[in-house]
């Protein structure tokens, strides 16, 4: 816990990340998603990942259901990077991993984290 002295503002959150060269939590999290969806975007259509993640459903959700989907967050991830958010643009990008890997992540992430090109 960050105990703030007086209204000095240095004390922010933005600021003790850059201190401690870590991202905050929304960052980490949408490199996941888009580390995923990159990684099922270049699969062949015959596997079930890919399958799932270009399908859609004809009839809108009931009345109840959750309004974050799968869509519409790997949608706000793709937003967050300044990537477009069609697929077929994205999915380009994709296919070349090394390019897709510089456009994804994020630059204060530790070198431990980045996937190897082996």
């Amino acid at each position: 816990m960050i105990r703030r002295r007086g209204t000095n503002s240095d004390n922010s959150s933005a600021t003790l990340f850059q201190r401690l060269k870590v991202m905050d939590l929304d960052s980490y999290y949408n490199n996941r998603i888009l580390r995923w969806a990159g990684h099922v975007a270049r699969m062949p259509m015959t596997r079930a990942p890919r399958q799932s993640l270009t399908s859609w459903v004809e009839y809108s959700r009931p009345n109840g259901c959750p309004e974050m989907t799968w869509g519409r967050t790997l949608k706000k991830a793709l937003q967050c990077k300044g990537l477009p958010v069609s697929f077929k643009e994205w999915r380009a990008t994709a296919a070349d991993r090394s390019e897709w890997i510089s456009r994804t992540y994020s630059k204060l992430m530790p070198p431990s984290e980045l996937p190897r090109l082996d």
